[in-house]
C-alpha cells in the first residue's frame, strides 16, 4: 500500500512553495475545473506572478486564493475586508466625501 500513496504523490504537481501554498493554489485549479474552466501550466504561473504582486505573505496569498473560490470567482483580487489595501482606499473615499458634506 505504500506504493499507492507514493504514486499518488507523484501526481500532486508543484508549482509553489511553501506546500501549503502549493494546496491552496491547486485547490483553485481544482475549483476552476470543476467550473469547466481549466488552467494550462502558462496560466497557473501567471497567476502566481500576480499572486505574488498582490502579496508577498503566504498566509494572505492562501486567503487570496481562498476567496476567490468561495466566491466563485475565476480570477484573484486583493482580499477583500481587513486587507490594508482596501481600508487606506476606504478611508481615502470617506475623507473625500467628507470634503463634500
Amino acid at each position: 500500500t505504500n506504493k499507492n500513496v507514493k504514486n499518488v504523490k507523484n501526481v500532486k504537481n508543484t508549482y509553489i512553495e511553501p506546500p501549503e501554498l502549493n494546496d491552496a493554489l491547486l485547490s483553485f485549479v481544482e475549483f476552476r475545473k470543476g467550473i469547466k474552466k481549466p488552467m494550462t501550466d502558462r496560466a497557473i504561473n501567471l497567476l502566481i506572478g500576480k499572486l505574488k504582486k498582490l502579496s508577498d505573505n503566504t498566509a494572505e496569498q492562501i486567503e487570496i486564493l481562498e476567496q476567490s473560490v468561495v466566491n466563485g470567482w475565476t480570477g484573484i483580487y486583493p482580499l477583500k475586508g481587513d486587507n490594508k489595501q482596501s481600508s487606506s482606499k476606504l478611508d481615502e473615499s470617506k475623507t473625500d466625501l467628507d470634503h463634500l458634506f
